[in-house]
C-alpha cells in the first residue's frame, strides 16, 4: 500500500489531469475545426450544384427552342433529302434476319 502511495502522489495527479485536459481541449478543437470545415465544403458544393444545374436548365431551354425551328424545309436547303427506303432493326433471336424494310 505504501509503494501505491509513492505512485499515486498529488502532484502527479494534478500533472495527469493537467495533460488529460490538455489532449482533450486540443482534440475537442480539432474536431470543432474538422466540422467547420466540413459545413464550409458543403456549402460551396451545393454552390457548384446550383449554378450546374442553372446551366443545364439553360442548355434544355436553348435545346427546346432550336427544336422547334427544325421543319422539313430548312433540312432540304440544308442538303439533306429524304430517305428513299426505310429500314428497323429488330431484336429477334439469333437466326432470324434483323433487318426489315419498310413497305
Amino acid at each position: 500500500m505504501t509503494t501505491l502511495k509513492k505512485i499515486i502522489t498529488p502532484s502527479r495527479i494534478i500533472i495527469f489531469l493537467a495533460l488529460f485536459s490538455v489532449i482533450s481541449s486540443v482534440t475537442y478543437g480539432v474536431l470543432i475545426q474538422q466540422s467547420v470545415e466540413q459545413v464550409v465544403m458543403r456549402k460551396e458544393k451545393e454552390q457548384a450544384l446550383t449554378k450546374l444545374r442553372t446551366s443545364v436548365s439553360e442548355l434544355e431551354s436553348t435545346y427546346i427552342s432550336k427544336t422547334k425551328d427544325i421543319n422539313s424545309n430548312l433540312a432540304t436547303a440544308m442538303g439533306y433529302s429524304a430517305p428513299s427506303q426505310t429500314i428497323f432493326l429488330s431484336r429477334a433471336t439469333l437466326g432470324q434476319n434483323n433487318t426489315t424494310p419498310k413497305e
